[in-house]
């Protein structure tokens, strides 16, 4: 049996971890994936799975994923609303 994956993204649910893991100058030439989501949404939970395999089988690479909870981000709530 194969060992199970570790979480390998990062879930980023206040205004504060938004801006320190998506600043410019957060990583140098790293890529970012961020999946935005709501507790509410039924969807959230398949593209959650698709985010945690696609993490696993890219570790090592210059990219880096992301989690947002778009209920306790405002810059996302803000999007949203327009």
């Amino acid at each position: 049996m194969p060992p199970k994956a570790t979480l390998s993204y990062t879930v980023l649910t206040t205004d504060e971890e938004w801006a320190a893991a998506l600043k410019p100058d957060a990583e140098k030439g790293c890529r970012a994936v961020v999946e935005c989501y709501a507790a509410w949404c039924g969807p959230s939970e398949a593209v959650t799975n698709t985010l945690t395999r696609m993490s696993v089988e890219m570790v090592g690479r210059r990219i880096k994923f992301f989690q947002a909870n778009s209920s306790g981000i405002s810059h996302l709530q803000k999007r949203l609303r327009s």
